[in-house]
């Protein structure tokens, strides 16, 4: 049996596992390699840190996450967070990058818009996909996102047919294109209730 419930500061370490596994080895690969000497394991670290801390787009504060409901283990985490938060959320990661991958960067693209409730990153332990553990953290944050009145957007990628079939089945409607990480991904908003 699972259970949903928020994060705390001690899944920060499973939190940065399931944002690795959301964006991919190869996007993985390429944080790391934006400065000679890096690796997966530093990326890992970063994103660990950031989960730790409660200011950045990717904390624990910002989280959910489904657990064994015997033993409270993590098995899938959601991050989501009000678009209008984007650029102050963003700020720490900025300092993260360059502590834990030498990343000079100032500034990167909005990966969502001020209007919405964005789901930035939704990852599952590989032991335990296909048991409705992403479609329980998903319908909980679309509770939460018509609580406060935004509709849920998120970012897939075009080939990621799996999850793409998962959010049609939830209502997730196409809203246009947008890059994250050098890669085009379909845009997706779940409409508010009426």
């Amino acid at each position: 049996m699972i259970t949903i419930r928020d994060a705390r500061p001690d899944d920060a370490e499973f939190i940065a596992k399931c944002i690795c596994w959301a964006v991919g080895d190869e996007i993985v690969d390429s944080l790391a390699a934006v400065t000679p000497g890096h690796t997966r394991d530093d990326v890992r670290r970063m994103f660990t840190a950031l989960a730790e801390g409660t200011g950045a787009q990717y904390s624990y504060l910002n989280t959910i996450i489904a657990a064994d409901s015997e033993t409270d283990r993590p098995v899938g985490a959601l991050i989501a967070y009000d678009g209008a938060r984007l650029h102050r959320l963003r700020r720490a990661f900025y300092p993260a990058a360059e502590k834990f991958l030498d990343w000079h960067v100032t500034d990167l693209p909005d990966e969502c818009q001020p209007d919405e409730y964005y789901i930035d990153t939704l990852g599952v332990h590989p032991d335990f996909r296909g048991r409705g553990i992403a479609k329980a953290l998903l319908e909980s944050t679309l509770w939460h996102a018509a609580e406060i009145g935004k509709p849920a957007a998120l970012l897939v990628d075009k080939t990621n047919h799996r999850a793409r079939g998962l959010y049609n089945r939830l209502g997730f409607l196409p809203y246009g294109e947008h890059p994250f990480a050098g890669v085009m991904m379909d845009h997706l908003r779940h409409p508010l209730p009426t």
